[in-house]
């Protein structure tokens, strides 16, 4: 009897290892192809390649793990353009000779600017991972006297 109760663990566990093995071959086999340049038309393939992956794993599961997949390649995409638009932009920056000219700060600001974007991605998809399963509580009154309120207070 204890064996049944033992067994499906070590079976979650195994399947565990394996799908973060799993996961860690594709990191790594993707590690290269973050940093590879391409022409506009390879992108264009890539970009139609990952795409079309991408809807054909949404039509065919809503699993998790498909919600994960989507996510990564997601993920993946945005750091291959961060990157691109980092490398981008530190040639310009050097190339051009305008390190303390004033166009260099508002570079560096839209740069900054993207990296708050992909990190508030990121942060959206942690707060995705593991939803919280509760059902919504209905307002207490008439729900269009609150906005008035809001409205109201917000004039006077």
């Amino acid at each position: 009897m204890f064996e049944s109760v033992v067994r499906p663990r070590q079976t979650f566990r195994l399947g565990s290892v394996l799908l973060g093995l799993l996961a860690l071959v594709a990191v790594a086999g993707l590690a290269p192809v973050l940093i590879l340049p391409l022409a506009w038309q390879e992108q264009a393939i890539f970009s139609s390649i990952l795409i079309l992956l991408g809807i054909f794993l949404n039509t065919i599961s809503r699993s998790i793990t498909v919600t994960m997949i989507l996510m990564a390649i997601s993920v993946f995409s945005t750091l291959r353009y961060g990157y691109w638009r980092v490398v981008q932009t530190w040639e310009g920056i050097t190339s051009a000779g305008h390190i303390h000219r004033w166009d260099t700060v508002f570079v560096l600001l839209l740069v900054a600017a993207e990296f708050f974007a992909f990190s508030t991605l990121i942060l959206g998809y942690f707060q995705t991972l593991r939803p919280l399963k509760r059902p919504p509580v209905p307002l207490a009154g008439d729900p269009l006297m609150f906005w008035c309120r809001h409205t109201m207070n917000r004039f006077t």
